[in-house]
């Protein structure tokens, strides 16, 4: 089995650091788009379903939070 020195062992784990903190972060980048992505179908799923020139005025106006708008179908 092959021998690491210590310093070898810091880069190892700092480079294995590195990339958990990476895929992490790419990680919450894809929820953030998923959540977007759900949002936008929700809101257009309820538009469809209601009067859109109505809803786009209201959604515009900021008269309703759009994360409600799914609880409202």
């Amino acid at each position: 089995m092959e021998s690491h020195s210590s310093a070898q062992i810091e880069e190892l784990q700092a480079q294995q650091s590195a990339a958990v903190a990476a895929l992490e972060e790419k990680k919450r980048e894809l929820a953030s788009e998923v959540l977007t992505l759900k949002t936008v179908h929700c809101i257009r799923s309820w538009i469809n379903f209601h009067n859109p020139v109505h809803m786009y005025w209201i959604i515009s106006k900021g008269k309703i939070n759009s994360a409600k708008i799914c609880h409202l179908q």
